[in-house]
């Protein structure tokens, strides 16, 4: 059986991997959403070119 302290010891490891996981989570999202701007950007830059028009 555990002791209280290493009950607690668990709980706060549980609530850190949470956190983190939260964390890893939140960053990979703000990630794909920079990725798919960036992506729009170019497109925007490259399609009057493969248009034969200069970037305006």
């Amino acid at each position: 059986m555990e002791t209280p302290l290493q009950q607690q010891r668990k709980v706060c490891s549980d609530i850190g991997s949470e956190l983190i996981a939260a964390l890893l989570r939140t960053t990979w999202a703000s990630w794909q959403v920079q990725a798919h701007e960036r992506e729009e950007r170019i497109d925007e830059l490259v399609r009057p070119l493969a248009n034969g028009r200069a970037i305006e």
